[in-house]
């Protein structure tokens, strides 16, 4: 699937990412403890503030949306890897592109599929970062095309274009390469 954007101007750094909040918090249902949401996402402006919130961890990201087909396809591919994730002590971030509008559609896919790990939405500054970042261009302007999965490691993006959860031995390879460096 593709988003596409405008790829312009990336915002003043924001320190207010500093606890997490649970879903069960934010919509009070009963919900696993393990999904959480960064608290003020929305007042994240410049992706080194995610990397500086996972600074001393190893951390497989995946940019996603409820609308897109292929990304919520991957996530049956899930439960093997909640537990190669725990045992390898490596955090899963969740990046929707949803719009705010979509809060519901977004809050209820996380608990309907049982996403754990960490979950935001990019604000339209961060957004057009990530574009500019990870999209392609397409004519006069970039998109940013998803599925799309990342590894952080100690705060710095170490793999741009990571494996999908569905090439699982590949993927667990791709990951163990970074354990414990």
């Amino acid at each position: 699937m593709v988003f596409s954007g405008n790829a312009s101007a990336i915002g003043k750094k924001n320190s207010d990412l500093v606890k997490v909040v649970s879903l069960e918090d934010s919509t009070k249902n009963d919900v696993s403890e393990k999904i959480k949401f960064i608290p003020n996402y929305e007042k994240i402006n410049d992706i080194k503030e995610i990397q500086e919130f996972f600074k001393d961890k190893l951390v497989y990201v995946d940019i996603w949306a409820t609308w897109c087909t292929p990304c919520v396809g991957e996530f049956k591919h899930n439960d093997g890897m909640k537990e190669f994730l725990a045992e390898n002590k490596i955090e899963k971030l969740y990046i929707s592109i949803d719009k705010p509008k979509d809060d519901g559609t977004w809050k209820e896919m996380i608990k309907s599929n049982n996403l754990e790990g960490y979950h935001m939405r990019p604000n339209e500054t961060l957004l057009k970062q990530l574009v500019e970042l990870f999209g392609r261009n397409m004519g006069e302007r970039k998109s940013l095309m998803i599925p799309r999965y990342l590894i952080i490691k100690n705060g710095e993006i170490v793999v741009k274009d990571a494996r999908r959860p569905s090439s699982k031995d590949r993927l667990f390879e791709q990951l163990k390469s970074f354990v414990g460096k």
